[in-house]
């Protein structure tokens, strides 16, 4: 009986054109007020606290479709960027010496703004609302956007960002470089085939990662990124000539500190030529041969 049910069921789904892919799947989501903003000093922001600075400093963007409204971001910066938390002034000096904004989704994932980049620019917004209204919990697409959503001119993939939960100014104490990447991949081939090398390493702070790597033959990639610590990426190489080549790989994260080199060593043999003992024999008595014909 009851697995007649199911099929009246499904029948019906499929009758009456449902699009089962269409029903939201999103059972769970962490992302809510507070949020956490941590500087020199730290606080936890509510959902009324963030509005009586959207208040004082509302800027709005129009993405064409709709107008969306918050603070720009050096804004929220200046809330804790010395030791009395939300005295609503910047703190220039520290911003010259340089930082991080770090912007954490309660999805895990991350944007990080040089505050050289972001200061005194309303390009980069920390929005609450669009179209007057309270942010969706996801975009069309499905990503997070609740309760905070970094918009403006200035944003793009990959700095977008929505779910917003935590706000941290990274690199105003003591910065570690990123540890020593390891690298994989083949270590024999042919020369001119391209062969897959991946690579991953993490950052003490967690910061953003960038990586570099020299492929032994006078090329290399350039600084590559950037990436979340932790994150296993790969990049594609080919050697035109055949040798022995050291492959070089390094990292540095947003504060453009710089791990030591890691290596792989790679040998491209020589392709196999048509000489043979046979082949020899051959063109010897070719030549023999020749001569008595002449």
């Amino acid at each position: 009986m009851k697995s007649k049910i199911i099929f009246i069921f499904i029948i019906l789904l499929l009758t009456i054109g449902y699009n089962v892919s269409s029903i939201n799947m999103h059972t769970s989501n962490s992302g809510d007020w507070p949020v956490d903003l941590i500087g020199i000093s730290s606080i936890s922001i509510s959902k009324s606290q963030f509005e009586s600075w959207v208040d004082a400093y509302e800027t709005c963007w129009t993405d064409g479709d709709h107008t969306w409204c918050g603070i720009p971001v050096w804004r929220v910066a200046s809330m804790v960027d010395d030791l009395e938390p939300e005295d609503y002034t910047f703190n220039e000096s520290l911003a010259n010496q340089g930082y991080v904004v770090k912007l954490t989704s309660w999805d895990g994932w991350v944007t990080e703004l040089q505050i050289a980049t972001v200061a005194h620019n309303s390009g980069y917004l920390i929005v609450n609302t669009i179209d007057e209204e309270e942010l969706p919990e996801f975009t069309p697409r499905g990503r997070p956007s609740y309760p905070l959503h970094l918009r403006g001119d200035d944003v793009f993939s990959p700095n977008t960002i929505g779910g917003i939960t935590k706000i941290e100014l990274v690199g105003i104490t003591d910065n570690n470089p990123p540890n020593i990447p390891e690298i994989q991949g083949q270590k024999n081939g042919k020369s001119g085939n391209s062969y897959p090398y991946y690579f991953s390493t993490t950052d003490p702070e967690e910061n953003n990662i960038f990586y570099y790597i020299d492929w032994g033959d006078g090329t290399n990639s350039d600084w590559y990124g950037p990436y979340k610590s932790g994150d296993e990426k790969s990049l594609s190489h080919n050697w035109l000539s055949d040798g022995t080549y050291t492959i070089k790989i390094k990292a540095k994260d947003t504060f453009d500190e710089e791990s030591d080199w890691n290596t792989l060593e790679v040998t491209m043999p020589k392709n196999k030529g048509l000489y043979s003992p046979l082949l020899h024999w051959i063109m010897q008595h070719f030549v023999i041969l020749k001569s008595i014909w002449k």
